[in-house]
């Protein structure tokens, strides 16, 4: 299977993110950013493209304008 993960951590959020590109054409997004046009955005693109994003973000999205 072709996948990839990435983690990222910071003093306001903590991110982690698998990318599956072998998902049979029954792409999804599994998990929420948080912000509800972004979670619809990333799930249509990977419905159409095919893969699997499985996200989980904690931290602060509501303060600060660098978000």
């Amino acid at each position: 299977m072709r996948s990839a993960s990435a983690e990222r951590n910071t003093r306001e959020t903590r991110i982690r993110m698998t990318l599956s590109l072998d998902c049979a054409g029954t792409g999804a997004l599994r998990g929420s950013t948080g912000v509800g046009f972004f979670d619809h955005m990333l799930n249509s693109f990977c419905v159409h493209g095919g893969f699997q994003i499985d996200l989980n973000m904690e931290g602060d999205l509501e303060t600060g304008s660098h978000h």
